[in-house]
C-alpha cells in the first residue's frame, strides 16, 4: 500500500480539532483506550478511516464475544512464600510474564483487553463494531493463551521451579447487547463492560473449577452454545468440542444453558490470522497518544494560567488577608476538582496551625474544634509544616500520620490527599491541603501545580502583611500623638487635683477648722489614690508610643532584678518557690526600663494568680529558639486562665468594665495590652502558651536587634 503523508496529516489535524473541543472526560476515555486497552491494530484502522474520535463516546455493542480467564495457583504460593519469609518477587514476575503474553495475544487478534483484576482478566471482541469473525478470533486467542500457560508450566518443571506451576480456566460467551465505557472521575477512569454476556462468561469460567468439567480431557476452556453457534464453519470443523447437558447458572435466572468444553483442535488447518503488531503500527499509535497528551498538557497549562490569573485578579482587588486566602481556595477548587480543601497558617509565636480558609465553608466550625491537635510535626499537615516536603497520598488512611478525627466529625471519608507547604523566603508559614474521597485521584503533577499555587499565595500573603504593617504603623503613629496630648492634659489636671487635695489636708490639720477631720481625710485620700491610678493608667496607654531608649541588655540580669522588685512589693519572697532554667544567651538591644515593666506586670499577675494556694511556684525560662530571637517564659502553678477569657487577655479592657470576671485585681486592665504593643513595636510578641496545663505560662519573644516601626512621639 502506498504511503500518503497528506492523508495522515489530514487525519492528525482532524483528530486535533476533535480532541480540542471534547470534554476532559472524553479525552481521558480516548487516552485510556489508546494507551491501555485497545489493540494498536484497531487504533491504526480507525485512524486511517478518520473515525478515532468515536472512541470518546461510551458505546453499546449489539453483539460481542467475551473471554474471561482466571489464573489459579498463585494464592497458595503467595501464602507459602510469606510463611517461609521468601521474596514474592518470583511470583509477581511469573504473573507479569503470563499477562504480557496474554495481552499481546489478545491485541494481535484485534481484541480489547480490560483491566487486570488480581489474577483475572477480561477480553472482548467486537469493538468498535461487530465483525463476522469476532468469535473465531476470540476462541483462537483463548487457545493460544492456554497453550502459552502449558508451555510456561513445562518450563517451570524443567528448570526445577515446579513449585511455581499454575493452572488456568477460561470462559467464553457470545451475545449482546454489551455496554463498553469507562467509569470513574476526571482523574482516574477504568474501562467497564456491562451486560448479561459478561456475567455469563464469568459464570462459565467458574465451572472450569468443577470436577464435572475438569474430569473431561482437553483444554480447560468452556464456551456457551451461543459461542459455538457463532464460530464460522471454516474454524469449527477443526475444533473438537464436548457438549454438556443444559443447566441453570448462578444469578442468571431460570434459563438453562448448554455448554461446550474444548477437547482439542487441528491448529495447522485453522485459517484465522493472528496479525503481528509491527514497529510502524506501534509508532503510529504512540504518535496518536502523544498528540492527545500534548493537547491535554496545553490545556492544563492554560487552565493553570487562567486559575493563577483569576487568583491574581482577586488578590489585587483586596489587600485584606482573609479575602486573599478565600480567593486562593476558590481557585484550587476550580482547578483540582477536589471535594474539600483547607489553608492553614502557623500561629505567630507558637507551633500550632490554624485554619484560615476552608472549602466547603460549612466545615470550618468542625475543623476548628480539632485545632489543638494541629501541632507542627504531628499528623499530615504537621509533617509538611515541619519538613517542607509536599505529599501526594493515594490513600491517606493507610498512612501512619493520618488522623481520622475530622472525618468522624464531618462525616467525610478522606482518601486522596495533596499537601504542600507555603514558604515565605526561607520560612514555612503555612500549609495547603486538598482532599478527595476517591482513592488515587491526585498525581505528582497535581502536587507540582499545588506548589505553584502555594508560591503564588506566599507572595500575596507577604504583600498583605506588609500593607497591614504600614497601616498599623500609621495608626500607631496617630495614636501616639493623640495619647501624648491626652496624657499631657490629664497630667496637668490631675496635678491640680493633687495640689488641691494636699491643700485641704493641710487645712484639716489646723485647730480652727469646722470640718470633721476623719471624714474629710478619708475622702481626700481616696481622691488622691484615684488620681494616682489615673496617672498609672495613662502611663500604660502612652508607654508603647513613647520614644525608645535602646541599650545593650542582659536579659538574665534584667529578669532577676525585676523578680526581686515584684517579690519585695508583694511581700512573697518567703512563700514562693522559684525554679529557673537559664541558658547562655547573647545580650539584646532594647529599652531596659520599659521591658522591665513588662516583666514586672507578668510576674505580678502570676503571683496574684497563686494567692490562697499551698504550693506556689514561679518558673522562669530563657532560651534561643532561632538565631535572631530570644524567648522568656514566665509560668505559675495557679488555676490557669479559663478558655472563655483568653481571647480578651491582651485587649485594652478598662478595669471597671471587666470587674465581674477579675474582681480580685480589677480586670486585665491596660497593662498586658500596652506590654504586648510595646514588644510588638520592638518586633517581638507576647503570647499565652495554650499547651501549658499546670497553670499559666506567658512567653515573651524578643528580637536580639529591635525592628522598630519608627514611631515618633
Amino acid at each position: 500500500m502506498e504511503i500518503d503523508p497528506t492523508t495522515d496529516q489530514h487525519y492528525l489535524q482532524q483528530l486535533d480539532r476533535i480532541i480540542s473541543t471534547a470534554s476532559k472526560a472524553n479525552r481521558q476515555r480516548l487516552t485510556t483506550y489508546v494507551r491501555r486497552y485497545m489493540s494498536p491494530l484497531l487504533i491504526d484502522e480507525l485512524f486511517e478511516q478518520g473515525k478515532l474520535g468515536m472512541l470518546m463516546e461510551a458505546k453499546e455493542i449489539a453483539r460481542a464475544t467475551v473471554v474471561i480467564a482466571d489464573v489459579r495457583g498463585f494464592t497458595p504460593q503467595t501464602l507459602d512464600y510469606e510463611r517461609r519469609g521468601r521474596s514474592l518477587r518470583q511470583v509477581a514476575e511469573l504473573l507479569e510474564k503470563f499477562f504480557d503474553d496474554a495481552l499481546e495475544t489478545v491485541f494481535e487478534y484485534k481484541g480489547i483487553m480490560g483491566e487486570f483484576s488480581g489474577d483475572k482478566f477480561v477480553a472482548i471482541f467486537g469493538m468498535p463494531v461487530p465483525q463476522p469473525d469476532d468469535t473465531d478470533r476470540a476462541v483462537m486467542s483463548a487457545i493460544e493463551i492456554y497453550d502459552n500457560a502449558i508451555r510456561l508450566n513445562r518450563h517451570l518443571r524443567m528448570t526445577r521451579q515446579h513449585h511455581l506451576a499454575f493452572d488456568i480456566g477460561i470462559g467464553i460467551s457470545t451475545g449482546g447487547p454489551v455496554w463498553i465505557g469507562d467509569i470513574g472521575s476526571d482523574w482516574r477512569r477504568e474501562l467497564t463492560m456491562i451486560g448479561t454476556t459478561i456475567n455469563l462468561a464469568a459464570r462459565v469460567e467458574e465451572l472450569t473449577k468443577s470436577e464435572e468439567f475438569r474430569g473431561t480431557p482437553g483444554y480447560n476452556i468452556i464456551m456457551t452454545e451461543s459461542t459455538t453457534d457463532s464460530i464460522t464453519p471454516k474454524v469449527k470443523q477443526y475444533l473438537n468440542l464436548q457438549d454438556f447437558p443444559p443447566r441453570q447458572l448462578r444469578g442468571l435466572g431460570e434459563i438453562k444453558y448448554r455448554l461446550y468444553k474444548l477437547v482439542g483442535h487441528d491448529r495447522k488447518n485453522i485459517s484465522v490470522i493472528r496479525y503481528r503488531i509491527d514497529t510502524a503500527t506501534q509508532a503510529v499509535v504512540d504518535a496518536i497518544a502523544q498528540t492527545i497528551e500534548s493537547i491535554q498538557e496545553r490545556e492544563e497549562a492554560f487552565r493553570l494560567g487562567m486559575t493563577l490569573q483569576d487568583i491574581g485578579q482577586a488578590i489585587s482587588s483586596s489587600l485584606q488577608l482573609d479575602d486573599i486566602l478565600e480567593s486562593v481556595m476558590d481557585g484550587i477548587q476550580v482547578f483540582l476538582y477536589s471535594t474539600t480543601a483547607s489553608l492553614l497558617l502557623i500561629e505567630e509565636g507558637s507551633n500550632r496551625l490554624r485554619f484560615k480558609a476552608v472549602r466547603p465553608n460549612k466545615n470550618m466550625p468542625a475543623l476548628k474544634s480539632f485545632e489543638d491537635r494541629l501541632v507542627i510535626g504531628t499528623g499530615i499537615v504537621g509533617y509538611v509544616a515541619e519538613t517542607g516536603e509536599s505529599l501526594c497520598l493515594y490513600d491517606a488512611q493507610r498512612d501512619p500520620r493520618f488522623y481520622s478525627g475530622p472525618d468522624t466529625k464531618t462525616g467525610f471519608e478522606t482518601r486522596s490527599v495533596l499537601c504542600t507547604p507555603i514558604r515565605l523566603e526561607d520560612r514555612i508559614i503555612g500549609v495547603i491541603q486538598v482532599i478527595d474521597s476517591q482513592e488515587g485521584k491526585f498525581s505528582p503533577s497535581d502536587s507540582q501545580i499545588l506548589e505553584a499555587i502555594a508560591a503564588f499565595t506566599a507572595s500575596a500573603i507577604r504583600n498583605a502583611r506588609q500593607h497591614a504593617e504600614v497601616a498599623e504603623a500609621e495608626m500607631l503613629a496617630a495614636m501616639s500623638i493623640v495619647t501624648s496630648d491626652i496624657a499631657h492634659m490629664l497630667k496637668n489636671d490631675v496635678g491640680l487635683i493633687q495640689m488641691a487635695s494636699q491643700s485641704l489636708l493641710t487645712k484639716l490639720n489646723t485647730p480652727e477648722t469646722d470640718l470633721s477631720p476623719d471624714y474629710l481625710r478619708r475622702k481626700i485620700e481616696r481622691i488622691s489614690r484615684k488620681a494616682d491610678d489615673l496617672l498609672n493608667t495613662m502611663e500604660d496607654i502612652r508607654s508603647p508610643f513613647s520614644d525608645l531608649n535602646l541599650e545593650e541588655t542582659n536579659l538574665r540580669d534584667l529578669l532577676e532584678s525585676t523578680l526581686q522588685s515584684v517579690l519585695t512589693k508583694t511581700g512573697q519572697s518567703e512563700s514562693i518557690t522559684i525554679r529557673r532554667s537559664y541558658r547562655d544567651l547573647p545580650p539584646i538591644r532594647t529599652d531596659k526600663t520599659r521591658l522591665s515593666a513588662v516583666f514586672f506586670k507578668i510576674i505580678e499577675n502570676a503571683i496574684k494568680a497563686m494567692e490562697g494556694q499551698d504550693n506556689k511556684m514561679l518558673i522562669l525560662d530563657l532560651w534561643q529558639p532561632e538565631h535572631s530571637h530570644i524567648r522568656v517564659g514566665i509560668a505559675d502553678t495557679g488555676p490557669g486562665i479559663p478558655p472563655t477569657e483568653r481571647s480578651a487577655l491582651f485587649r485594652p479592657v478598662s478595669r471597671h468594665m471587666n470587674a465581674q470576671s477579675k474582681s480580685a485585681n480589677g480586670g486585665w486592665g491596660y497593662g498586658l495590652w500596652s506590654s504586648r504593643l510595646f514588644v510588638k513595636v520592638l518586633g517581638g510578641i507576647i503570647f499565652l502558651d495554650e499547651v501549658y496545663s499546670d497553670g499559666t505560662r506567658m512567653i515573651v519573644d524578643l528580637p536580639i536587634e529591635p525592628v522598630s516601626l519608627g514611631l515618633e512621639t
